[in-house]
C-alpha cells in the first residue's frame, strides 16, 4: 500500500485498515512504488485533504480528468537526490520549491524546478519586474507558509496564503514534460497526523502542476526562462 490514487467514480475501495499501520512502504520498508492502492476521491479527501486547504488539488485534478497520486515512502527525504534514489527515477523528475523572500515587502516568491543548479535569480527580473538578484534572498524555515518545513517545500499553498507573491515554473519544462506525459515528483505537507510531510509526495506532470495552480492562483503562479548558475543546489 504505497501508491494512493482515485479508482474513478466507481470504486468503492477504501484505505487498507489499520492505516497506516499496514502501508508496507511506512511500516515494512518496501519500495515505494512496490504496490497500488486504488480508492474513491471521497477517501482521498477525507483522509490526505481534510482541513488543510489543500482540497483544491485533488478536487480540480479529479474533476478535470488528470492524473494525481499520492505515494508513501520507506525512509524520510530532504533532497531530490535522496527522493530520486527512492523511487529508482532520474532527478530531473523530482521538482523542489525553492522559496525566497523580498528584502523589502518581506513577501514570498516560489521557484519551483528540478535540481538543475542553482537558480540565477537575474533570469527572474522580467517578469517580477524588479532585480530579483538583488532584492530576494533565501527564505528561512520561519517564514514558510502552509506547515512547510525545509525539506518538504512545495508549490501547493493554502487559499488563504496571502504572504506568497510569486509561484515561477519553468517555462521550458512546462512544455517538455507536456510532450512527454508521465508523472513527477512533488513534496507536500499536508499535516497528517502519522505519516511525516517527508515521507509522503504527491505525483502528477510537471505541466498539470502549473495549469492547476495558474487556474487557482492566476495573479500568482507565472512561467519564467529559469536559467541555473551550477549544480550546486539551495537549501
Amino acid at each position: 500500500m504505497n501508491v494512493y490514487y482515485d479508482g474513478g467514480p466507481l470504486c468503492r475501495d477504501v484505505l487498507p485498515s489499520p492505516f497506516p499501520e499496514v502501508d508496507r512502504s511506512l511500516n515494512h520498508n518496501c519500495a515505494s512504488l512496490d504496490t497500488a492502492w486504488p480508492i474513491s476521491s471521497q477517501d482521498l479527501r477525507s483522509n490526505f485533504f481534510n482541513e488543510n486547504q489543500l482540497e483544491y488539488v485533488l478536487d480540480t485534478l479529479v474533476g478535470g480528468g488528470e492524473d494525481l497520486r499520492l505515494v508513501s515512502h520507506p525512509t524520510a527525504t530532504i533532497t531530490c537526490e535522496e527522493k530520486a534514489k527512492l523511487l529508482g527515477w532520474d532527478k530531473s523528475r523530482i521538482i523542489k520549491a525553492v522559496y525566497f523572500v523580498h528584502k523589502d515587502s518581506e513577501k514570498l516568491y516560489g521557484v519551483i524546478v528540478p535540481d538543475l543548479g542553482s537558480v540565477d535569480l537575474k533570469s527572474l527580473s522580467d517578469i517580477l519586474g524588479f532585480n530579483a538578484k538583488k532584492k530576494l534572498r533565501l527564505a528561512h524555515e520561519g517564514q514558510l507558509v502552509g506547515g512547510m518545513k525545509f525539506g518538504t517545500c512545495n508549490p501547493f499553498i493554502p487559499l488563504n496564503c496571502g504572504n506568497v507573491a510569486g509561484i515561477i515554473f519553468d517555462e521550458n519544462l512546462v512544455e517538455q514534460r507536456r510532450a512527454q506525459g508521465g508523472f513527477d515528483d512533488f513534496s507536500i505537507a499536508l499535516g497528517l497526523e502519522k505519516i511525516p510531510d517527508n515521507q509522503i509526495s504527491v505525483q502528477m506532470n510537471y505541466a498539470i502542476a502549473f495549469d492547476l495552480l495558474k487556474r487557482k492562483f492566476p495573479e500568482k503562479v507565472m512561467a519564467a526562462n529559469v536559467k541555473y548558475n551550477s549544480s550546486q543546489s539551495e537549501v
